[in-house]
C-alpha cells in the first residue's frame, strides 16, 4: 500500500501523523526521463559527509509512502486514504479456492529433489586467488571498460578535448570510493589533508583532490542520446544489466532461496534531521533482491514507482499485483533450475503468486499477511491469538497444491507453502514450556534471515563520499554490493574464510597500490598554477576589453561632437 508525495515535508506530515506499528517505509522515486534529460544533480552540498548534513526539502522525483499494517482491527475503522488498496487485498482471497483440512508434511515428490552442486570446482579455483581477483570476476574489464567509455563521452560534451580518463584511473577512482566505506572522515575535504592529525597517505599519493572532482563530476553510466522514456533508470540500467549477468555467472546454487527488500539510504534524508517523530521511518530507493540461503545474492530490481511496476504482463496476466510482480522478474533466470524452493515475507506473499510459482516450476514458502489472509476457512485470528503456544491448524488447496498453516507462537503466524506443511514437527522448549514447531514455521525462520543480514552488512561498510547526481546513492550502493557478494563468493568457496572487513581492505589497498604514484601536493600546486596562469590571462583579457571600450567611447563621444558642430554651423 502506498502514497504519493511531490515533496519531502508533505512525507513527513503524513509519516508523524500514523503510529510505529504500520512500519512506514519513505520510497524514494527517481524523476522522469524527461526531467533527467535537463540535469542529474541535486540541491545538494557534496563535500559535507556528516550524519547529518543539511536537510532536503525535495527530491528529484518524488516519495512514496509504504506500510503494513500489523493490526488491522485497530485501523479499520479508519479513513487511511488507502482505502482502494485495503479493498484490493481483502479481495484477493475471494477467488473460487476450495480449501480443505488435511494433514500434510512435505508437498512434492522427492525423487525431483536437485542436488546442490559440488563446491570442489570452485573451491580448487579460489584456491590461490587473492580478493581482487576474486572481485575483479565479478566488476570486471566489460564493466570498467563501459564506465570509462561513458564517461569520456559525457567528459567530452560537458569539459572539452581536454577532459580523458583510462581503465587505470577508473579503478583508482572507484578504490576511493570503496576507502571512505571502510575510513570515514566528516568531509570529502579532509581524505586530502596534509596535517599531522589527518594524514591519508594512501589517499594522497593516488589521486589528486581536483582530479577526483573532475572525474565525479562526469561520471556517466549511459549514453544520454539512447535514454529509454519509460524507464526511470534508464541512466543506470546498462551498468546494473551488466552486475545482473556477473552476479549469474556461476549459476544458482544451493535449491533454497529468499526475496526481500534493501533500502538505499540516500543523504540528507533521515528522520532525525527532518525532525520526525518517527523516527522509525526510513527514506530511500526500494530495491529487491533474490539471495541464497548464505546471503549470495543472484538477482535484483529496482523499484521505480507503482505504475511502473504495475505494467508488468507477467503480474497483470496472473493477477500478481506490484509485490508478486517483482517475485516473477527476480525469478526469471531461476525458471530453468525446477526444483528450487523460494521464501518470502507478507510484503510478497499471496495465493496467485504460489500458484503462479509452481507453473514454472518454483516452489515457495511465505508469511502470509492479516489483510489477506481474513478470509481463510480459518480459525479467526482474534481466537487464534488466546490459544497456548504451539497450536496450529491446516487447510489444503488441492488443485493447485497450496498449503496454509496458522500458527500460535509469540503472535499468531499464517503461512503459505508449496512445499512444507506443519508435519514433521520439531520438539522445542522456551522459558521452561515443551511445545512443537510446525516444519513450515521451522524451515521460513531458518532460511528467511540472510536478507536481513545483507541489510545489516551493507549498513556497516558503504561509500561516504558524495555527489549531487540523484542517481550516485544507487550506484554506490550497488559498488558496495558487489564488493559484498564478491566477499560472498570467496566465503563460500574458498578453504580460508576472511572478514568483511578485511577483504573490503585488501581489495581497496590492492587497486589503490597499483595506480601510478603521484605527488598529490605537487599536481595540486600545478593546477594552482594553472589556474593562476589561467587567471592572470583571463585579467589581461578583461583589461584589453576594457581598453578596447574605452576607445570605442571616446571615438563615439568625438562623433557626437563632430555632429554638434556641424549643426551648430548650419
Amino acid at each position: 500500500m502506498s502514497e504519493n508525495f511531490n515533496s519531502v515535508s508533505a512525507a513527513v506530515v503524513f509519516c508523524d501523523k500514523w503510529p510505529r506499528e504500520l512500519q512506514l517505509q519513505a520510497v524514494v522515486v527517481p524523476p522522469s526521463v524527461e526531467t533527467q534529460e535537463l540535469t542529474d544533480n541535486e540541491d545538494a552540498d557534496d563535500n559535507v559527509l556528516t550524519t547529518f548534513p543539511k536537510p532536503r526539502c525535495y527530491v528529484s522525483g518524488g516519495v512514496e509512502i509504504h506500510h503494513k499494517i500489523s493490526d488491522f482491527d485497530a485501523y479499520e475503522g479508519k479513513k487511511t486514504g488507502m482505502g482502494k488498496k485495503l479493498k484490493y487485498q481483502q479481495m484477493e482471497t475471494d477467488r473460487a479456492v476450495i480449501w480443505k483440512a488435511v494433514n500434510a508434511g512435505y508437498l512434492h515428490d522427492a525423487e525431483k529433489e536437485v542436488k546442490t552442486p559440488d563446491m570442489t570446482m570452485l573451491q580448487n579455483c579460489l584456491q590461490n586467488w587473492s580478493p581482487r581477483d576474486v572481485f575483479e570476476k565479478f566488476f570486471d574489464e566489460e564493466i570498467i571498460t563501459h564506465i570509462v567509455t561513458e564517461t569520456n563521452r559525457y567528459g567530452l560534451d560537458t569539459l572539452g578535448d581536454n577532459f580523458s580518463v583510462d581503465e587505470e584511473e577508473m579503478k583508482t577512482f572507484l578504490a576511493l570510493l570503496l576507502f571512505s566505506g571502510h575510513y570515514d572522515l566528516p568531509e570529502e575535504d579532509m581524505y586530502w589533508q596534509f596535517t599531522d592529525d589527518v594524514y591519508v597517505p594512501l589517499v594522497y599519493n593516488s589521486m589528486s583532490k581536483r582530479r577526483f572532482r573532475q572525474l565525479k563530476r562526469c561520471l556517466h553510466l549511459a549514453n544520454n542520446e539512447e535514454l529509454d522514456k519509460h524507464d526511470r533508470f534508464a541512466k543506470l540500467r546498462p551498468f546494473l544489466n551488466l552486475l545482473k549477468k556477473k552476479y549469474l555467472q556461476f549459476g544458482v546454487w544451493p535449491n533454497d532461496l529468499a526475496v526481500g527488500e534493501l533500502l538505499v539510504t540516500c543523504p540528507g534524508l533521515n528522520p532525525e534531521n527532518l525532525g520526525m517523530q518517527n523516527t522509525d521511518v526510513e527514506f530511500g530507493y526500494k530495491t529487491f533482491v533474490l539471495v541464497n540461503s548464505s546471503g549470495y545474492i543472484f538477482n535484483f530490481a529496482l523499484y521505480d514507482g507503482a505504475t511502473e511496476q504495475e505494467d508488468c504482463p507477467v503480474a497483470e496476466d496472473n493477477d500478481l499485483g506490484c509485490a508478486g510482480g517483482a517475485v516473477a522478474e527476480l525469478l526469471k533466470p531461476v525458471e530453468l533450475f525446477n526444483g528450487k524452493c523460494v521464501f518470502f515475507d507478507d510484503y510478497f506473499t499471496s495465493h496467485p503468486l504460489l500458484c503462479y510459482l509452481k507453473t514454472i516450476g518454483v516452489k515457495a514458502t511465505g508469511l502470509l499477511s492479516i489483510l489477506r489472509s481474513r478470509k481463510l476457512p480459518l480459525l479467526p485470528i482474534e481466537e487464534f491469538a488466546h490459544l497456548r503456544r504451539g497450536q496450529f491448524c491446516q487447510l489444503l488447496d488441492p488443485i493447485n497444491g497450496v498449503v496454509a498453516v496458522r500458527y500460535k507462537y509469540d503472535r499468531v503466524y499464517t503461512f503459505m507453502s508449496t512445499e512444507f506443511g506443519f508435519d514433521p514437527l520439531i520438539e522445542t522448549e522456551k522459558d521452561g514450556i515443551v511445545f512443537s514447531l510446525p516444519n513450515v514455521f521451522h524451515e521460513y525462520s531458518r532460511k528467511r534471515y540472510k536478507v536481513k543480514y545483507i541489510t545489516e552488512s551493507a549498513k556497516k561498510f558503504k561509500v561516504q563520499l558524495r555527489n549531487r547526481k540523484w542517481w550516485w546513492p544507487v550506484f554506490t550502493h550497488f559498488l558496495d554490493l558487489t564488493v559484498y557478494n564478491a566477499w560472498r563468493f570467496y566465503h563460500e568457496a574458498s578453504q580460508t574464510p576472511m572478514t568483511l572487513f578485511n577483504f573490503r581492505s585488501e581489495l581497496t589497498k590492492s587497486w589503490l597500490a597499483s595506480a601510478d604514484i603521484v605527488s598529490a601536493e605537487d599536481e595540486d600546486e600545478e593546477d594552482e598554477e594553472q589556474e593562476e596562469a589561467e587567471g592572470e590571462e583571463a585579467e589581461g583579457e578583461d583589461e584589453e576589453e576594457e581598453e578596447e571600450e574605452e576607445a570605442e567611447e571616446e571615438e563615439e563621444e568625438d562623433e557626437e561632437e563632430e555632429e554638434e558642430e556641424e549643426e551648430g554651423g548650419e
